[in-house]
C-alpha cells in the first residue's frame, strides 16, 4: 500500500513539474512574440515613411516623365496622320 501512495505521490509531482514547465515555456513563447510583433511594427512603420518620403523626391521627375510620354504620343499620332 506504502509503494502505491508513492507512485501516485511521484506521478503527482512529475504532473505539475511537467504542467509548471509547459505554462513558463508558453509565458516565454508569448513575451517573444509580443517583442518580436513590436520590432516588426516599428520596422515596417520606418519603411513605409521611407517610401512617402521617396515619393515626394521623385514628384519632379514624374512631371517630365509624363510630358515626355505626352510628347512621344503626340509625335507618334502626328507621323500617321500625315501619311
Amino acid at each position: 500500500m506504502f509503494c502505491k501512495m508513492r507512485k501516485r505521490n511521484s506521478r503527482k509531482r512529475t504532473g505539475q513539474f511537467f504542467e509548471g514547465g509547459i505554462e513558463s515555456a508558453l509565458q516565454s513563447v508569448e513575451e517573444f512574440r509580443t517583442a518580436e510583433g513590436s520590432i516588426l511594427e516599428a520596422d515596417i512603420r520606418s519603411r513605409v515613411q521611407l517610401i512617402l518620403d521617396l515619393l515626394d523626391s521623385i514628384e519632379p521627375f514624374e512631371n517630365k516623365r509624363l510630358n515626355d510620354i505626352r510628347e512621344r504620343i503626340r509625335t507618334g499620332f502626328q507621323k500617321h496622320h500625315q501619311i
